[in-house]
């Protein structure tokens, strides 16, 4: 009995220190994503600060499952909105939380690759002149590369995103407990 709880108290502590090990260390996340006639993407993780082996999280070449749709419940018309999302608070809050998740994101790389039409070639070529800035304003980062092709041919949207960033889950956790305190924490 006294051998039994000593091993059950090793795993647990060994599960604790790899659960914290887990929160603590980077996250390097690979992210693809091809736009064409049939969408492709694939989401791959490598835990640890990289050290581990890359484990993939979504890809859209598996098998689906087939999923047995359920019927959609109706909704009650008289029921009333909810008052959340009408605070001045709860906007300043998601303001801080969106700023909070791009300053805990670490881009590593970025490739984007589009080609785009619109129906009127006057409007593909001033909407290709808004994104110059985006691909020759020299403002980007080292490892960030955009290309923006127009076609005035035909209306098309093709693009290939291929991106690595890294994060740490803790630094993703404190904007969510800052939103929390700011929307619904005490009043001043």
């Amino acid at each position: 009995m006294v051998t039994f709880s000593a091993i059950f108290i090793w795993l647990v502590g060994f599960l604790v220190v790899i659960l914290a090990g887990l929160l603590v260390t980077p996250v390097d996340l690979r992210a693809y994503l091809r736009t064409s006639s049939q969408s492709i993407y694939r989401v791959d993780a490598k835990f640890f600060a990289g050290l581990s082996p890359s484990v993939t999280i979504f890809d859209s070449s598996r098998r689906k499952r087939s999923i047995a749709k359920r019927p959609k419940k109706k909704r009650d018309r008289n029921r009333r909105k909810s008052q959340v999302f009408g605070r001045a608070d709860i906007v300043s809050a998601f303001t801080r939380l969106i700023s909070g998740l791009f300053g805990a994101i670490h881009f590593r790389r970025l490739n984007l690759d589009v080609e785009f039409g619109l129906h009127n070639p006057a409007d593909t070529g001033q909407f290709y002149g808004y994104l110059m800035p985006l691909q020759y304003g020299g403002w980007l980062a080292q490892g960030l590369s955009i290309s923006v092709r127009p076609n005035f041919e035909r209306v098309c949207f093709f693009g290939e995103v291929d991106a690595s960033v890294r994060v740490t889950a803790v630094s993703l956790m404190l904007p969510f407990i800052q939103f929390a305190w700011y929307a619904y924490g005490p009043r001043r």
